[in-house]
Formats: C-alpha cells, structure tokens, sequence
C-alpha cells in the first residue's frame, strides 16, 4: 500500500513539467508565498504590524542578472503607487522599481544597498528593499497572490 502511494506521487512529479516550465519553476520557487503579494512590475508586497516590506520577485531578480548596485529613497519619501522609487543595476539591465501602495517610507534595507548582491540571493527574505507606512486609503487587495503571479508568468512566458 505505502510502495502504491509512492508511486503515484512518482506520476504526478513526472506530469508537473508540462503543467510548469522548468524555466518558471526556477526563477518562482515552489515554497508557498501565501504572505505575499505581487505587482506585474514583479515587485512583492508583505503586511506585517501596520507597515509593508516591499521587495523584487526572484523572477526579476533572475532575469536582471547579478545585482550590482541598488539606489533606495530616504526614509520620510512619500511614494504614491506606481511611482518609480529606485533602481536595482547589474551587468545585463537596470530595472526601475515601483512602489506598490502609496505611503511612507519608514526604512530601508541597508544590507541590500551596502551588499547589492543580497537581493539576488535572498530577494524575497532578508533581500528586502524598503518598509512603508501606508496611506490610509491603501490596500493591497488588488495585487496579486503567490498563485496568480505563477499564473501571469506563465502566461507571460508564451
């Protein structure tokens, strides 16, 4: 019964490569990303007590290439959503950075500006950017779960 079990999870893992690219697979992960939330921009978004950790997808920070230098705002910047706020530089491009609510920035990562590459080995942990104070009137309702993000970079990738 258990070798039975086995092997159809066996099956399964075989059939996920045509349901997922390996190339999406690689630059999304297949940890759960239930706290986060994502633009089309590839920025992400994580609530936590009253302020939002904001970030660049691994997906992005896979396709710039190796970070070399990263610009951030000062904190007291006022951001209105979709407004560009930084740059995040490698070899290959540079990627403009948008802020995905409106508000204040309370902090930014030092780590990540001091040591660039940090946003390529961690982009989504300690390779955070910046931590906002939102407006009153903003919600990350309309962005995008883990789930839905998977679902616009496959989409994006045909």
């Amino acid at each position: 019964m258990v070798l039975l079990g086995i092997m159809s999870r066996l099956r399964w893992i075989r059939q996920v490569p045509s349901l997922v690219s390996p190339k999406t697979l690689s630059v999304i992960g297949t940890r759960p990303m239930s706290s986060l939330k994502y633009t089309k921009t590839h920025e992400w978004i994580r609530p936590e007590d009253g302020t939002y950790t904001i970030g660049l997808s691994k997906f992005a920070t896979d396709s710039i290439g190796d970070v070399v230098y990263v610009d951030l705002p000062d904190p007291g910047t006022k951001l209105k959503r979709g407004e560009s706020f930084g740059n995040a530089e490698s070899s290959k491009a540079t990627s403009e950075l948008f802020a995905p609510i409106s508000g204040t920035v309370e902090e930014i990562n030092e780590a990540v500006r001091d040591k660039p590459s940090l946003l390529n080995k961690s982009p989504e942990n300690d390779g955070w950017l910046l931590k906002m104070k939102p407006d009153s009137s903003t919600t990350s309702d309309d962005l995008m779960t883990g789930e839905e993000y998977r679902e616009f970079l496959r989409r994006d990738e045909r």
